[in-house]
């Protein structure tokens, strides 16, 4: 998260990044298997997390 904050993210955007890294691990090591609805709900979070990221300085 330093990272992003040095390149000038705002606080919400880490935020962001860590919950959904956090959800992906939960997903991963989770004794049950991942909904579609909500395997489907991370992905879009994603790429729209990864979009702000890629329009960083």
């Amino acid at each position: 998260m330093a990272e992003l904050e040095r390149r000038g993210a705002p606080t919400d955007l880490a935020g962001r990044v860590s919950m959904l890294l956090e959800e992906c691990d939960a997903a991963r090591y989770a004794p049950t298997q991942p909904t579609r609805e909500g395997m489907s709900q991370t992905l879009s979070e994603a790429s729209r997390v990864i979009e702000a990221v890629e329009g960083l300085p």
